[in-house]
C-alpha cells in the first residue's frame, strides 16, 4: 500500500498527469462543470485583493497552517512564490460549498469527473485592474473513495475498463467545513484539500497549487492551478 501523506489528495485522486500523454484526454465538460464551478475569485481591481482575502482567514486554524511550506526563489529578475496543497490560494473554493457535519463525509463515493484548471490574474503595477483568464483540461481516470472510522481509503483505476486497485488508507479530519486533512502519524505532516458540496450534493475534493510571480515596479501575476475530483454517493 503506498503512504500517500506527503503525495496528497491530487495523486490519490487520480491527478496523474504524465498518464495524459499515455492516454486520450476527454474534452472538458463545460455544460455541468464550467472552469469558474464552485469557484469565488477576488476582485478584478488590485486594491481590493486583501480584503477579498481577509474573508477566509476564519477558517484558518493551526492544524492547517502547519501543512503550508511556501518556496521561494528569483531568476532573472522575476520573484517566484508557491506553495503546494495551497490552503489559501487565489482562487478559493466558494464558502457556500462547505460541510455543516463531517458524518455526511461519511459512505462511498464514486467520480463523475477529473479536471485540472489554471485560473490567472495578472496586472500592470500602473493599471488598477487585472486580466483574467481561466483554462481547463479534462484528465482520464476513476476514483472510488470510502470514508468510515475516520479514515479514508482510495480506490483508482486509469479506464472504465479497468480494475479498481488500492491506492491509499489515510486518517482524515475535516476543518471548519472547508478543509480536508488526510495525516498519518502527525497533523503536522499530513495534506490539505479543499472540500465541500455543491447544490447537488456531489462531494467536490480540490488540491491547489498557488504561485505569485512579480516584477518589482512592472507586474505581478497570481495563479492557482486546481486539480480537482467531483463524486457523487454511491
Amino acid at each position: 500500500m503506498k503512504n500517500i501523506t506527503w503525495l496528497g489528495l491530487a495523486i490519490a485522486v487520480g491527478f496523474c498527469f504524465t498518464a495524459v500523454a499515455q492516454s486520450a484526454t476527454p474534452a472538458p465538460d463545460t455544460a455541468r462543470f464550467s472552469a469558474t464551478y464552485a469557484t469565488a475569485l477576488p476582485s478584478p481591481v488590485r486594491g481590493e485583493w486583501e480584503r477579498d482575502y481577509r474573508k477566509y482567514e476564519r477558517f484558518m486554524t493551526k492544524d492547517v497552517a502547519r501543512t503550508q511550506m511556501g518556496v521561494t526563489f528569483e531568476k532573472d529578475g522575476i520573484a517566484t512564490w508557491f506553495v503546494s496543497n495551497s490552503a489559501r490560494p487565489h482562487a478559493q473554493l466558494d464558502t457556500a460549498t462547505r460541510i455543516p457535519d463531517a458524518a455526511k463525509l461519511v459512505g462511498r463515493w464514486q467520480s463523475i469527473a477529473h479536471r485540472a484548471v489554471v485560473h490567472r490574474d495578472s496586472a500592470v503595477t500602473t493599471e488598477p485592474t487585472c486580466h483574467r483568464s481561466a483554462t481547463l483540461v479534462q484528465m482520464p481516470g476513476q476514483t472510488q473513495l470510502a470514508f468510515a472510522d475516520g479514515k479514508v481509503t482510495i480506490s483508482t483505476r486509469p479506464t472504465p475498463e479497468a480494475v479498481y486497485e488500492r491506492a491509499g488508507r489515510q486518517k482524515y479530519a475535516l476543518i471548519n467545513g472547508r478543509y480536508l486533512l488526510l495525516y498519518g502519524l502527525s497533523k503536522a505532516g499530513g495534506s490539505i484539500s479543499l472540500v465541500g458540496f455543491d447544490a447537488a450534493n456531489r462531494l467536490i475534493l480540490r488540491n491547489c497549487t498557488a504561485t505569485e510571480r512579480r516584477v518589482r515596479g512592472r507586474y505581478i501575476t497570481y495563479q492557482t492551478v486546481i486539480q480537482e475530483g467531483i463524486f457523487v454517493r454511491q
